[in-house]
């Protein structure tokens, strides 16, 4: 009688779903930091696992990068779907300022991803307005309950925000909690009755402004104060020499 050999178990479906999870999860980090450069190898370290899951799970690097944009756009979907049905009007529209504001500041990743995976615009399209239909339920709420402007509208925010989000990382990096002053601010325009104070946080000084807008490199300022402040000198030192040679004229007059 022939012995037949015990089937090996089957992962559990739990820990697969887990361990998509986790590629998922380091697959958006990776690139978010490396762009085009992002390989398997390190999203595999990153996720703790072996290479070969990866490939068993997605098949390739392409695969694993779509499967990150859907999920991150599906995401977004279900995020705000789901604060659209928060019972109070306030908590749902602070709840969307929040997230959204998060989710766009990993705008830059969204859009490197789509414009190298060549994403469907059909697809791309038809998320876009079911995201759009949950926002436009929690403005609608907030301005029934008169808490905003009624003039405000669901993509006023929206581009205002994606408007910031590509300083998001680059102001965490000049102070901790900077990216919050703006949203604060965000928050403070569409309230009919704005909070006070409108940020506990103090505007960015001017040199902090100029490594922001002109990056890390930019070269050092001069002693004494900033670009701004070194045209100003100039332009009332033009206007001193000037007064000076009116005065010489009409003396020689």
């Amino acid at each position: 009688m022939t012995e037949t050999l015990p089937t090996p178990p089957r992962p559990r479906r739990a820990d697969a779903q887990r361990n998509r999870e986790k590629i998922l999860a380091a697959a958006m980090q990776e690139f978010g930091e490396q762009g085009d450069a992002a390989c398997v190898e390190h999203i595999a370290q990153r996720a703790g696992v072996g290479v070969g899951s990866i490939y068993r799970s997605f098949g390739n690097k392409d695969a694993l990068l779509r499967e990150v944009y859907e999920a991150m756009v599906l995401n977004q979907i279900e995020r705000t779907e789901l604060v659209a049905a928060i019972a109070d009007p306030r908590d749902s529209f602070e709840e969307y300022l929040r997230f959204t504001a998060e989710y766009l500041s990993r705008s830059r990743i969204m859009l490197s991803l789509h414009s190298l995976l060549k994403i469907d615009r059909e697809w791309s399209h038809e998320k876009l307005r079911q995201r759009m239909a949950a926002a436009e339920v929690i403005f609608a709420r907030a301005k029934s309950a008169d808490l905003i402007h009624e003039h405000i509208g669901f993509t006023d925010i929206d581009l205002i925000l994606r408007a910031l989000a590509p300083f998001a990382s680059r102001l965490e990096t000049l102070r901790e909690g900077a990216w919050q002053r703006y949203l604060d601010l965000v928050r403070a325009l569409c309230y009919r009755t704005p909070p006070q104070p409108v940020s506990e946080s103090d505007p960015l000084s001017t040199a902090d402004y100029e490594r922001l807008i002109m990056g890390p490199d930019a070269p050092a300022l001069p002693a004494g104060g900033t670009a701004v402040a070194g045209v100003a000198r100039r332009g009332s030192g033009g206007g001193a020499d000037r007064a000076r040679t009116a005065s010489g004229l009409k003396t020689t007059q």
